[in-house]
């Protein structure tokens, strides 16, 4: 769902669900988590360039998986949630590497916060 591929310095990260216009699950939220961590630890990446697949940024959570035969959760439940979510965009944004977003088509909800904690 996450692809990564580094050249030259650059690590492109691209978000790979456009079927679903990149909606943001818990497997795309980790795979973004795991390649924002790799882009700000790896000392071969000098540069981010983060993307949606499919001419879609990402349009945010996907609602249809997060109403999916799901009991209500405790309000601390969904905090941890929250945070999990937040944390790309935490990480993209404190890194000091410079960090853009190609957006392409919609960027929504958690997607535009995304775009927004990038620097250009």
């Amino acid at each position: 769902m996450v692809l990564q591929s580094l050249d030259k310095g650059l690590l492109t990260i691209t978000m790979n669900r456009p079927d679903r216009r990149n909606a943001l699950n818990p497997e795309m939220t980790q795979g973004l988590v795991e390649a924002a961590r790799r882009a700000q630890d790896d000392t071969e990446v000098r540069a981010v360039l983060i993307r949606g697949a499919g001419g879609t940024f990402c349009v945010g959570g996907d609602v249809k998986s997060m109403a999916a035969g799901r009991a209500p959760l405790p309000f601390e439940a969904k905090m941890a949630n929250l945070r999990r979510g937040m944390e790309v965009s935490r990480i993209l944004h404190t890194m000091p590497k410079p960090v853009v977003a190609q957006l392409d088509g919609a960027a929504a909800g958690a997607g535009l916060s995304i775009a927004l904690s990038c620097d250009l």
